[in-house]
């Protein structure tokens, strides 16, 4: 049974505490968190991604990082959609050029307030009457989840002839529009 479920009521926890057990809950019922995942994943891929990418076959599977987050990867083929030949593509500058237009249609990324600071506070923790759903909640989520904050050498830190550097080539500059990197690695 959950941590908290048989206690008084009027024993207050603090945040940190309930955090605790919280996770706690999480690591000893991972088979109801993962059945859950599992369901949601499922509803938002026939609801949103077939019907908005009008997939016709896809494949996903599911990740566990160290750190216990679950993902998904996954890739999918829309249908009435021309497949990419990148060997007779990549000396076309038309081709290329629609390719990239197609490709710019369909993904985009935005993040309003790129300089806003990581809030301290994970907006997920957020209680809902804390929520106002405007610019701001997404502006803490975006720059929370999607941005790479902090380097450290048991993460991303590399050393090569003596210097630092992020194996994610972070920090990036911002990029208006896709293009397509020939990547020189086997």
């Amino acid at each position: 049974m959950p941590h908290g479920e048989n206690e008084n009521p009027i024993d207050v926890e603090s945040d940190e505490d309930r955090c605790k057990h919280q996770r706690q809950d999480l690591i000893n019922n991972l088979h109801i968190a993962t059945w859950f995942f599992d369901k949601r994943f499922e509803t938002f891929l026939k609801t949103v991604l077939i019907p908005k990418w009008r997939l016709e076959d896809y494949w996903y599977r599911y990740e566990w990082q160290h750190r216990g987050s679950m993902h998904v990867h996954e890739i999918g083929i829309m249908r009435d959609t021309s497949l990419f030949d990148w060997d007779n593509m990549k000396d076309n500058e038309d081709e290329m050029s629609r390719i990239l237009s197609h490709f710019d249609s369909l993904v985009t990324t935005i993040n309003p307030c790129p300089d806003a600071p990581v809030p301290v506070r994970h907006p997920c923790q957020k209680a809902n009457d804390e929520l106002c759903d405007d610019l701001q909640d997404y502006i803490e989520l975006v720059n929370k989840l999607q941005k790479h904050t902090r380097c450290s050498p048991s993460y991303c830190l590399r050393t090569k002839n003596g210097q630092q550097y992020c194996r994610f080539s972070f920090p990036k500059d911002n990029v208006e529009h896709s293009f397509i990197h020939e990547n020189d690695r086997e």
